[in-house]
């Protein structure tokens, strides 16, 4: 190989820089191309000599591939420039991803702010929620007290205040005092229409003396009668009328009802009767009362009425509905204890003689109720007048009665017990319709009071929810005085037991066995035995 193409082939390894000389360039410290020929003279000679050496050893050696060509290495640079090019814009845009990465941790870092001022204003939210929620708890607490505190008043409206001692059966059975009411307007007052609608279908066995809905023992006859007799009877059927009007100086009740037991008779058609018709009101002087018309006698207690279906009840309850005047007081802050006295009409029942009315009966009384049940003790006095049949004589004496009475619940259950003894002279109209209160001795021209004795128990088992039963037994007894007919009654033995059924609240029907027996002042007896149906319809 000629000189030339060896120090050609040297020339372009030292301007390529080739690795050897590359890296004695590196070593020797120069690092641009101005080093590189400035250390070219000193290069030359050295080159010479690696340049013979070679070509020396090329002459030895097989001839070797030959070098790249200048485009070829021209080519490879430009590829390597657009890598670096390529490099270049990969890395600027990382660099704008990373520029957006750190505007997102920016904003994350923002948004967290955010979140922990969020996180503050719910934490401060849930605060006032519970506390909120703490004083809705404390309302609701209010309002329930309120309510009880109006229940209150409202159950001081119907047992304290309002003294009227009405028929069980005026009030509608599962309505309560306050259904049916309606507002008038324009008034301050309040109306209500109730009642019932009330059927009987009634057999009597042997002659009671009324085969009408309202068995009387005293009324069977004496031998007993042996003829039956059936009959459908609607005579019990009731109507109300009530209002409740408050004004400026209390709160005012009126109270209208009547039946149609108007007939004396089985064989006359119903006629309306009025049995109640009266005002009661509250408020004039704290926890008091009055109550003035025609009502449920005070010597009367009706909380221990029974739950019969026959109209007329035991034949020892004092039931008695006259004209009267009522006063009523509370003596407790609970409202258990309640003392009334009344002024009554009078209305003497004579043997021998007309009776006259000339001073009012006086009752005073006492209530006591509580979550066992009901008391009631009475006192009667009253004045038995007569004029003789001719008009010309006349006598007085005092007669007087005592009551005493309850209602017994039974704990646990829904069973009651109700009972009532009762006694006096001169009391006889208050416990039986044929009862007399005096026989007048015109010989001795004396007014004679006889004694009367009266008492009953009644039971009532639940056999379920909507069916029950009430086991009834009564006794009366007239202490006969001498001059008395030998037919006078002496005494009355009275036992029923029925059984209802509720199927729906407005409808009651039921069954009932009822046996009544008579005895008279010479020891003869008559004795009935009745079975009735009954469908009632309670008008709200």
């Amino acid at each position: 190989m000629n000189m030339y193409r060896i120090f050609h082939s040297l020339f372009f390894s030292i301007v390529t820089f080739n690795k050897p000389y590359k890296k004695a360039v590196q070593s020797s410290g120069l690092s641009t191309s101005r080093d590189l020929f400035a250390g070219l003279p000193l290069a030359v000679p050295a080159f010479l000599i690696m340049g013979f050496s070679a070509a020396s050893v090329q002459a030895q050696q097989p001839t070797q591939q030959a070098l790249p060509s200048l485009e070829s290495i021209k080519s490879e640079r430009e590829k390597l420039a657009e890598k670096v090019k390529m490099v270049e814009a990969m890395l600027k845009e990382l660099r704008t991803e990373q520029e957006k990465i750190n505007s997102i941790e920016t904003m994350l870092q923002e948004l967290k702010a955010e979140q922990a001022k969020f996180d503050e204003r719910l934490n401060i939210g849930e605060e006032k929620q519970e506390e909120f929620a703490e004083r809705l708890d404390q309302k609701k607490i209010d309002i329930a007290e309120l309510k009880e505190e109006q229940e209150r008043q409202q159950h001081e409206w119907e047992t304290a205040f309002d003294e009227i001692r009405r028929d069980p059966r005026n009030k509608l059975e599962g309505t309560g005092a306050d259904a049916g009411w309606i507002d008038v307007p324009g008034y301050n007052t309040a109306i209500r229409f109730g009642g019932f609608v009330q059927l009987d279908g009634i057999h009597d066995f042997q002659g009671s003396g009324s085969n009408f809905g309202a068995f009387s023992p005293s009324k069977i006859s004496v031998p007993t009668d042996r003829k039956s007799n059936t009959e459908f009877d609607p005579r019990t059927t009731r109507m109300i009328f009530e209002t409740r009007t408050n004004t400026a100086l209390g709160r005012y009740s009126t109270f209208l009802s009547a039946d149609w037991f108007g007939s004396s008779s089985n064989a006359d058609r119903p006629r309306l009767r009025l049995r109640q018709v009266y005002m009661t009101g509250v408020g004039l002087l704290p926890g008091t009362a009055f109550t003035f018309g025609q009502a449920n006698s005070t010597f009367m207690n009706i909380n221990a009425w029974p739950e019969v279906l026959d109209n007329a009840g035991p034949s020892s309850f004092i039931f008695v509905q006259q004209g009267l005047f009522r006063l009523s007081k509370e003596l407790d802050d609970a409202h258990r204890w309640i003392a009334s006295v009344a002024v009554e009409q009078p209305d003497n029942k004579i043997s021998n003689g007309s009776g006259k009315s000339q001073l009012p009966d006086a009752v005073a009384r006492i209530d006591l109720n509580d979550k066992w049940g009901h008391l009631m003790g009475a006192f009667a006095a009253r004045q038995v007048k007569v004029s003789a049949t001719s008009n010309t004589d006349a006598d007085s004496a005092l007669g007087w009665g005592l009551n005493f009475s309850g209602k017994l619940l039974v704990p646990t259950i829904k069973d009651n017990f109700k009972f009532q003894v009762n006694g006096g002279k001169g009391i006889g109209r208050y416990i039986d319709p044929i009862g007399i209160d005096a026989v007048y001795n015109a010989a001795a021209q004396r007014l004679e009071l006889p004694r009367v004795l009266g008492a009953y128990g009644a039971y009532q088992h639940w056999w379920t929810d909507k069916i029950r039963s009430t086991f009834m037994g009564s006794y009366t007894r007239f202490f006969n005085r001498t001059i008395e007919s030998p037919e006078a009654l002496k005494s009355v033995l009275h036992a029923s037991a029925n059984l209802i059924y509720s199927p729906i609240r407005p409808l009651d029907v039921g069954v009932e066995y009822i046996w009544g027996q008579r005895e008279d002042k010479d020891g003869q007896t008559g004795h009935a035995n009745r079975i009735m149906f009954s469908a009632k319809w309670s008008i709200n």
